[in-house]
């Protein structure tokens, strides 16, 4: 019943004051759905491998390679160091190994099927990992070389309503493959992603593959510890290991290799930084949708201490007084509560492309959420109601009814929580500007190549990799294709590298590599600085090197051509090449060797076109593509989309901290035009005495709007230095940046201070032209 009283009388004081309970409930609601959005992505984000049942025990190793140039860090290692740990190490019970994802094709009954994400792994995978196999033995699924674990979708693809167990597929026009087992893919919140399983026992039986400790380092590694092993005791034993297995022949270069274990709650796919920023945008918007809702909450009280009054007269005592206020508030939060679970409900599908994941509020590892936020909104309307509830009910009946007691008490706090809550807005959209100024720095930063008008082709058979020559020849009768070239690796994500000894040196120095023929420099567009390109024309270039200049000044070479690299012969530099930005912005540009022989053939075509017609030169290049292999898929993607494709993370968050700062400042606005509305109704007797005696329309604007506007600006010069702070720590995690944005900090102080202006300047200028009769009539 008590309940019930304390929502009729919330009810029927919003619909008394519909301007206030829009304000302070819809912003409430606003600011709610956007903070509950972000912490959704972030609870994703940290809900990473938490469905493993042994991820206690589960560790991934981790190598830093290090020489005279310093220390690099990756997971990434030769073959045999997981099962060799297992050998030596008691603590380890079992390891798997995962490949690098590769994408090709699967053919069946005459059919092809594109596949992305196809990994290599041992059979142990299933006994330490929750990857639900949903047909085949856990234990046997990759046992046998040449076997193959599909996953549900498309097994479904390639086999329909046909039972796939036992049935065999070509994999890339190389291998045939018996499917073992049906697996479901891996749930989204999974750092391991991937449609189909290769037996890595396969690769023993290929004499392409090196699996020893001289093979590639292309595997990654995951152990298994005895429940209650301590890992950092286990880490003490790793320098005898690595060095009994390899950094013996490391030593005699100056260089050597360090394992670590990194446990499985500690790996992530994205940055850890993007996140706790996001956790502090979250924060940062509550924040002000809670200052306004408890801003103009104690506002609105003031005005009902006349009613305080009359149910004091009444016989109201003042614990049923604060019962009601409090009830009150909290009824007005969880009226914003709900509006915000139907916005989240409205907006959850937009927002998850945009941050392309896939979300529900619902879910068990949300629990923390669905009883959290009930309980901060009643945290909030406790305290928004504690002041009319505490200050109001303690007033004298016959004070209020007379007019000596206002309730004036919580100006400043007021005036404070407005200055706070601006100064947060001026820090988002600072770091806003600031991160669309650096991304547009990127896109238009000179890339040393030429990204547009470029298609790219992959290989994947062995057969067609043979054949590439082929394809370049017809392509080149094409009117449209300017230019091709085959290559090793796209430029944009970076490049892998090798160790060279350069004459002059007596060790062995790590240089990324990509592989490339003749026509790499003219189509992509980079420029010969000494020497020349690769020419058919010299029968022993294919023994040579060409360098880009970063590598002739990391190895002090003024005249690097005729300069001698070592790797399995000698190898002559023919030309230097202009630096060009072959890895992310985030990284300076390292030393790097072009050479003319890749592993394991070339594995993309790069295409330059000039067209008007791209569908045409599309259909053009499908069809020379089948002439010469019509099993293998054409698939195609540009160069421009694949440079795009690496900041993708920072175009997510920079969307997101756009909207985030256009409602912050929303909210923000919405706070300060009840209190401005507010402050004018209870100054309305003031300015009708002012315009009795002259007082003009501007100067009752002045009046008004001067102490929120003075307000307004002391947020700048708080919320200056934060946003200095927080940029200078963003902007550390690129090598290529702008210069400090000074002009962003002034744009952004003179934007906030006219969007307050105007909303103040409204209802200011409503005030100044009230007729002063009007407001005196019953004075």
């Amino acid at each position: 019943m008590m309940l019930r009283n304390y929502f009729k009388t919330a009810l029927r004081y919003l619909l008394r004051n519909p301007v206030y309970a829009g304000i302070n409930v819809f912003g409430l609601s606003i600011g709610l759905t956007c903070a509950l959005l972000i912490l959704l992505f972030i609870k994703n984000e940290f809900s990473y491998d938490r469905f493993h049942e042994k991820r206690a025990h589960l560790y991934r190793l981790v190598f830093e390679f290090s020489n005279a140039e310093g220390q690099t860090r990756s997971p990434q290692m030769t073959p045999p160091v997981g099962p060799d740990m297992v050998t030596e190490f008691p603590e380890v019970i079992r390891s798997t190994r995962f490949t690098w994802p590769e994408s090709g094709f699967f053919r069946f009954d005459e059919s092809t099927h594109r596949a992305e994400k196809v990994l290599y792994s041992d059979s142990t995978l299933f006994r330490m990992f929750s990857f639900e196999l949903l047909r085949g033995d856990p234990d046997r699924a990759l046992a046998e070389p040449w076997s193959l674990v599909l996953g549900e979708e498309l097994a479904g693809n390639i086999f329909g309503d046909e039972d796939p167990m036992g049935k065999v597929v070509r994999w890339n026009n190389r291998d045939d493959l018996r499917v073992t087992g049906i697996m479901k893919s891996p749930p989204s919140n999974s750092h391991l992603q991937f449609s189909s399983l290769i037996s890595l026992s396969s690769r023993y039986r290929d004499k392409r593959y090196r699996m020893d400790w001289n093979g590639g380092n292309q595997y990654y590694h995951y152990l298994e510890l005895v429940p209650g092993a301590d890992a950092s005791e286990l880490e003490e034993k790793f320098p005898d290991f690595m060095y009994e297995k390899i950094n013996y022949i490391y030593e005699e270069a100056g260089a050597s290799i360090a394992a670590s274990l990194q446990p499985l709650d500690d790996i992530h796919p994205g940055s850890m930084s993007t996140i706790y920023i996001y956790a502090a945008i979250a924060l940062f918007i509550l924040l002000i949708a809670c200052i306004n809702f408890m801003n103009l909450t104690t506002a609105l009280a003031t005005k009902r201490a006349r009613e305080v009054g009359m149910r004091k007269v009444f016989g109201a005592g003042r614990p049923a007084l604060i019962r009601q206020f409090l009830g009150e508030s909290v009824i007005m939060s969880l009226i914003g509560l709900v509006i915000a679970m139907v916005l989240i409900e409205i907006l959850l599908p937009s927002y998850e492309q945009l941050v392309q994941r896939e979300l529900d509020l619902y879910q068990w590892r949300n629990l923390d959420l669905l009883i959290g936020i009930p309980v901060l909104m009643l945290g909030v309307g406790l305290l928004a109601g504690s002041y009319p509830a505490f200050y109001l009910s303690a007033f004298k009946p016959v004070a209020v009814l007379r007019g000596t007691r206002r309730g004036r008490g919580y100006g400043g706090l007021r005036d404070s929580l407005v200055f706070f809550q601006f100064a947060i807005s001026i820090i988002l959209i600072i770091c806003t500007l600031v991160i669309y100024a650096q991304l547009g720095y990127i896109r238009s930063r000179d890339v040393g190549y030429r990204k547009d008008d470029v298609m790219i082709l992959q290989f994947t058979s062995e057969s067609f990799k043979k054949q590439y020559p082929e394809l370049k020849t017809k392509l080149a009768e094409l009117p449209d294709v300017v230019s091709t070239t085959a290559t090793s690796e796209v430029p944009g994500g970076g490049f892998t590298s090798n160790g060279y000894r350069p004459e002059g040196f007596d060790r062995w120095i790590m240089f990324n590599v990509v592989d490339v023929d003749c026509d790499y420099v003219s189509t992509m567009g980079l420029h010969v600085l000494q020497g020349r390109s690769f020419s058919q024309e010299f029968s022993t270039d294919p023994d040579a090197y060409m360098v880009n200049e970063t590598l002739a000044k990391q190895l002090n070479w003024d005249e690097p051509v005729g300069k001698i690299l070592y790797r399995g012969g000698d190898h002559p530099i023919i030309g230097v090449v202009r630096d060009f930005q072959f890895a992310s912005v985030h990284q300076e540009i390292a030393a790097l060797v072009f050479t003319m022989k890749p592993y394991q053939g070339y594995n993309y075509l790069l295409v330059r076109f000039n067209t008007a017609n791209l569908s045409r030169l599309i259909a053009q290049i499908g069809k020379a593509w089948e002439e010469i292999d019509p099993d293998e898929p054409f698939e195609y993607s540009f160069m421009d989309e694949v440079f795009d494709r690496v900041y993708r993370s920072e175009k997510q968050m920079s969307k997101m901290l756009l909207y985030v700062a256009v409602l912050a400042i929303l909210i923000a606005c919405m706070g300060l035009f009840g209190l401005a509305l507010y402050s004018t109704e209870q100054r309305t007797r003031e300015i009708g005495v002012r315009k009795v005696f002259g007082s003009t329309v501007s100067g009752v604007m002045m009046l008004l709007s001067g102490r929120f506007t003075r307000y307004v600006i002391l947020a700048n010069l708080l919320a200056w230095p934060v946003a200095y702070m927080i940029i200078r720590k963003y902007m550390q995690m690129y090598a290529y940046r702008i210069s400090f944005p000074v002009w962003i900090f002034l744009l952004t102080a003179l934007g906030v201070y006219l969007v307050a202006l105007l909303t103040i300047g409204f209802q200011s200028y409503r005030a100044g032209n009230t007729n002063p009769g009007d407001s005196l009539r019953h004075e």
